[in-house]
């Protein structure tokens, strides 16, 4: 059956509200505004929460009335699988009902298992459709695929004429992005509330000591002053990480 990518993603959005889920989580999924297009580099997609409300007018001429909505964007990245589209309004759905400031911590992975999403995760896409639960994985593989094309990579060339335009590109290794409402963000909360970042502190030896931050655990560097190597700050690593 034809469909567009618009399409596509409202549909997996009604199979998600087929989900044995509570008639308190299914009211609040019903809220949701679910567009497709959003696009920034390494990024799947995002949900935005209180930003979208259902009395409102374009040009603000109308005062709105009662509460605003979650909108969720789903990105049009190049190369993307239907695996991942449907891998990705599941885990912005999950954000939805976890609420905001949950991240990805206890409250998220539940919302996801519940919505049919076993193996949720922070970054990146599920492993495979067994990653979902039997009866969502039914409903999704039965969607078929969008016909109305696809997002492509360019990049801008000269032709025979010397002119610029725009041309197909080879879209590489794609940069993904942890999702903004987990691991590695500034007061991320998928470590719990003010996790923080989860960059680890190192200090020299010196008396008074440099201080310098990075993610790795495994650190070989050695103070020119003190002449020793730098040492993890135990207090820095999030419990997540000891």
């Amino acid at each position: 059956m034809a469909t567009t990518h618009e399409q596509y993603v409202q549909a997996i959005y009604r199979l998600a509200l087929k989900a044995k889920l509570t008639q308190q989580q299914k009211s609040v999924l019903r809220q949701v505004k679910i567009t497709y297009g959003d696009r920034r580099p390494g990024v799947y997609g995002t949900t935005h929460f209180g930003q979208w409300h259902p009395t409102a007018c374009c040009g603000g001429k109308r005062k709105p009335k009662g509460h605003a909505h979650p909108l969720v964007t789903i990105a049009a990245m190049p190369g993307e699988t239907s695996l991942e589209l449907c891998n990705t309004v599941v885990h912005e759905l999950g954000h939805v009902l976890a609420g905001i400031g949950k991240g990805h911590g206890p409250e998220w992975v539940a919302a996801c298992k519940a919505l049919g999403l076993a193996n949720a995760k922070a970054m990146g896409a599920a492993d495979g459709w067994s990653d979902f639960s039997p009866a969502l994985r039914k409903g999704l593989r039965g969607l078929g695929l969008p016909t109305d094309g696809a997002p492509i990579a360019v990049k801008l060339a000269l032709n025979d004429s010397g002119v610029p335009e725009l041309v197909p590109a080879d879209p590489g290794p794609r940069p993904v992005r942890t999702c903004g409402a987990g691991i590695g963000t500034k007061g991320g909360k998928s470590r719990g509330a003010g996790a923080g970042s989860r960059y680890l502190l190192w200090e020299c030896q010196c008396e008074q000591p440099t201080k310098l931050r990075t993610t790795r655990k495994d650190l070989r560097v050695r103070c020119l002053d003190c002449k020793r190597n730098f040492a993890l700050v135990e207090s820095s690593i999030p419990p997540a990480q000891q």
